[in-house]
């Protein structure tokens, strides 16, 4: 009868750990698709700050070495938007966010060829009145917005993920030692 109970007890525990493992294997690679959520999405905000710092210093210097920067950065900002909707898609909320930084990029990027093309025609002063229009903050806000609600959703999530993970642990460590 011992040995009854002592196998019952160390299969029931084979079972607890066995199930404990998949959970906290499925937590992490939720917690770690969060966390690639998070690092994609900071690399546009980093990205669309290349395109505003480029496209503006060849306004006020005229060397045209900036606008490289510029041209590669908007290229690779869609690379990485198109990245975080797929990252995002099961996610609507996310996904509508994601919608809407895809298309103030697109529009920060067209007044940056706007100011560029206004400084190449009409020079400084008419470039950079464009410029402190106000138009260039805005865009900047929004991204910064939308990318701060991008990621306090995912930094919500992961905090639930990790708590799901710490009580899977905890779960387990309490049969353990039952």
């Amino acid at each position: 009868l011992f040995f009854t109970i002592i196998f019952l007890g160390i299969f029931i525990l084979g079972i607890v750990a066995s199930r404990n493992n998949r959970t906290t294997l499925e937590t992490y690679k939720l917690i770690s698709h969060t966390k690639e959520v998070i690092a994609e999405s900071e690399l546009v905000l980093s990205l669309s700050k290349d395109i505003v710092m480029g496209s503006q210093r060849y306004v006020i210097t005229g060397d045209s070495a900036f606008l490289g920067h510029f041209h590669s950065s908007k290229e690779i900002a869609f690379v990485h938007i198109r990245e975080l909707k797929d990252l995002t898609k099961d996610n609507p909320v996310q996904q509508v966010r994601i919608d809407s930084l895809n298309f103030i990029i697109k529009n920060r990027i067209d007044f940056s060829d706007l100011y560029i093309r206004i400084r190449n025609e009409n020079g400084f002063d008419a470039a950079s009145k464009l410029i402190a229009s106000g138009r260039s903050r805005f865009y900047t806000d929004e991204i910064r917005d939308l990318i701060n609600q991008i990621e306090g959703q995912e930094n919500f999530l992961l905090i639930q993920r990790e708590e799901a993970n710490n009580n899977s642990i905890a779960a387990f460590n309490h049969a353990f030692y039952g």
